[in-house]
């Protein structure tokens, strides 16, 4: 397992936790808050001040941990302030960690000391022109300024199903976030607040949630288990109570690492070109880059979508693709809808293996290259052309290798 940190400034170096090694709340705040982050606070920054963030692990959140924070660092943000089930909220879990991941990984290593090695080379590589621009996605919001709302427009919705204006406009109300967006009618059905996970393995407050993430739900409850990338490779999930699929026209395809089946129109992969999606984030210079994340590029696609009665949801896939699902809006959708967004996704995969120039000319999709439609087989698991597992499976053991060792 390793440790590390990040801010505008700076990076703390990764430590390594020996294999075996529980991390309960007094190990956590000898070994790695006190032993690691109090040194290199105190020589990074000085006097100044900072504040001090973490998520909501057991050893984290314990009350012994959170009141040494509280002690020993200048400020600190506690789990009550925290929203659960937010790993959007943390930049190792949404950036650090991938960016890491995709660098250490791109090939297998022989043995953990290897792998290890490789983590401290990317991490030594990464530069402040890649740390700032994921410390500036936090913004500082001055609830009590009569212009708050002026300078933050986009939409949220609340736990009660309500839509704010802003961010400040949920937060004078002292209301709950639910997601980012306005409140959609076709979420109502997921707006409790029941934490689900999704089927790109992140735990998400409600299932409408992870709608408002382009995310269909794997299962009800925190994310336990994780599937396997392919129906031929044995048996997982043995925890997971799959739910009953909510019409009899259901194609049922279970997306790579997911443990149930999505009632899904159609399905598609899509690879992409790193060197153009290079090329696309040099042209922005760090102007609206929101446009070349996932949710960026996933909403590009949506717009695509002509059938009002068809969910685009789609995730990043260990195969360095993004696996996307048309799926039926409504409670209990028809054999119609179903053949609407079959054809639906058909019609946006053969766009983009064509390169047509509704691809090739917007710039968040410009970096998607080829795109297969995936079919389900009698066990609802997606099939997978032979020659692209046969390619992948190496890459793929050196990413599990590294998932399984990290911990924040």
């Amino acid at each position: 397992m390793v440790w590390g940190g990040i801010c505008a400034s700076g990076k703390k170096t990764l430590d390594f936790v020996d294999q075996g090694v529980k991390i309960n709340q007094e190990v956590y705040r000898r070994d790695i808050l006190d032993a690691v982050v109090i040194p290199w606070a105190q020589q990074h920054f000085g006097d100044a001040d900072w504040t001090f963030q973490q998520d909501s692990t057991p050893a984290h959140k314990a009350k012994m941990s959170e009141d040494w924070c509280k002690t020993h660092f200048p400020d600190f943000i506690s789990s009550v302030e925290w929203p659960p089930y937010s790993p959007d909220l943390n930049p190792t879990h949404y950036s650090l960690w991938s960016i890491l991941e995709a660098k250490a990984c791109a090939k297998p290593h022989k043995s953990l000391e290897a792998m290890k090695q490789s983590l401290l080379l990317e991490r030594d590589r990464l530069s402040p022109e890649d740390l700032r621009p994921i410390a500036n996605n936090f913004k500082l919001l001055n609830v009590s300024s009569s212009s708050c709302g002026s300078h933050n427009t986009e939409q949220l919705c609340d736990t009660q199903s309500k839509s704010h204006q802003n961010p400040c406009s949920l937060l004078r109300t002292n209301s709950q976030l639910n997601y980012w967006g306005a409140c959609r009618p076709d979420h109502e059905g997921g707006n409790q607040l029941m934490p689900v996970c999704g089927i790109n393995g992140v735990t998400y407050r409600s299932g409408s949630a992870a709608l408002a993430d382009f995310v269909m739900v794997d299962y009800v409850g925190r994310c336990r288990e994780v599937g396997l990338l392919a129906s031929d490779m044995g048996s997982r999930c043995k925890t997971v109570k799959c739910p009953t699929p909510v019409s009899k026209y259901c194609r049922l395809i279970v997306p790579p690492g997911a443990c149930c089946p999505v009632c899904g129109g159609g399905a598609f992969r899509i690879i992409y070109s790193r060197k153009q999606l290079d090329r696309a984030f040099y042209a922005l210079r760090d102007v609206h880059n929101s446009l070349l994340t996932l949710h960026g590029i996933l909403k590009e696609l949506d717009h695509l979508v002509q059938v009002s009665q068809c969910q685009l949801t789609g995730f990043l896939t260990m195969e360095v693709g993004i696996f996307v699902a048309l799926v039926p809006r409504g409670p209990r959708p028809s054999g119609l809808q179903m053949k609407a967004c079959e054809a639906e996704a058909e019609k946006i995969s053969t766009l983009i293996s064509s390169q047509s120039p509704r691809i090739t000319t917007n710039l968040a999709l410009s970096s998607l290259t080829v795109s297969h439609m995936l079919e389900p087989s009698p066990n609802g698991a997606a099939a997978v052309l032979t020659h692209g597992l046969m390619s992948i499976g190496i890459l793929l053991l050196g990413q599990l290798l590294c998932r399984v060792i990290r911990i924040n």
